[in-house]
């Protein structure tokens, strides 16, 4: 007999599980986080745009401010002044292109206000002109180049453990040139005051702890470390093994 599937019973995949293959969507709330950082922080420095009203919005405020204070003639002056200087002295001091046309602009409106007051015709002459001078800035930051977006190279984690000095020494100097010390190794390395002790590990049945201990075998192993033969020690191990030996180094005398 067949089976039926009802509107009660969720439909299984192929891996037996009803909805286990698709993805979950994300919620209403995540959707507006996402854009809201979209909006926020967009590729394309939006935010630059808002410079140019910025900047009007600075200067029609200082003028109201001075003509409120009814401040002196020469002292309006004076304060135009300072700002045109330090507007243009902050560019300098970080390197950017001076804002020559801009400043001069503001020092002209800001000299009309002083003397015909900053409202009426005068105010609309600052904003119109402002917006006017703005439009190349605006056309520079929409043109301007996406930044390009840094890839994160994930370096593979490395299960092998670091190799010391000692054990590499040992591979390259002292096996090839002794057949004493043939299958043999450095295991437990532990530094001492100037030099390091270690366990010699062989073969057992064909390392022996006489050959690991004769004159040749210690003098290949004084060469290989440049030190003299009374600076090296191969005793028996702790735990009696003929197979392996305690190998003691002093680098110097």
């Amino acid at each position: 007999m067949r089976s039926r599937v009802t509107a009660d019973q969720p439909a299984t995949t192929a891996g037996g599980s009803p909805d286990a293959q698709l993805p979950a969507s994300p919620s209403q709330g995540e959707v507006l986080a996402r854009a809201a950082r979209r909006a926020v922080h967009h590729e394309r420095g939006k935010a630059a745009l808002l410079a140019p009203v910025a900047w009007l919005g600075t200067i029609h405020a200082a003028a109201l401010g001075m003509d409120a204070a009814d401040l002196h003639p020469l002292l309006r002056i004076g304060i135009i002044g300072a700002g045109a200087v330090g507007v243009l002295g902050r560019a300098e001091r970080r390197g950017e292109d001076l804002p020559v046309v801009p400043v001069s602009a503001a020092v002209l409106w800001l000299t009309a206000a002083s003397i015909f007051g900053p409202y009426g015709w005068v105010a609309i002459i600052l904003w119109v002109a402002g917006i006017i001078l703005a439009i190349p800035h605006w056309v520079t930051v929409l043109r301007r180049p996406r930044p390009a977006r840094k890839t994160t190279e994930h370096k593979k984690p490395t299960n092998q453990p670091k190799v010391a000095d000692e054990a590499i020494l040992w591979q390259r100097r002292v096996v090839p040139n002794n057949p004493a010390f043939k299958d043999t190794r450095l295991v437990e390395i532990e530094p001492i005051p100037d030099g390091y002790t270690a366990i010699i590990v062989g073969e057992p049945g064909a390392t022996r702890f006489s050959q690991l201990s004769s004159a040749a075998a210690v003098e290949t192993i004084a060469s290989a470390h440049q030190a003299s033969i009374a600076r090296v020690a191969v005793e028996v191990v702790e735990d009696g093994y003929a197979s392996r030996a305690r190998l003691t180094v002093f680098r110097s005398d």
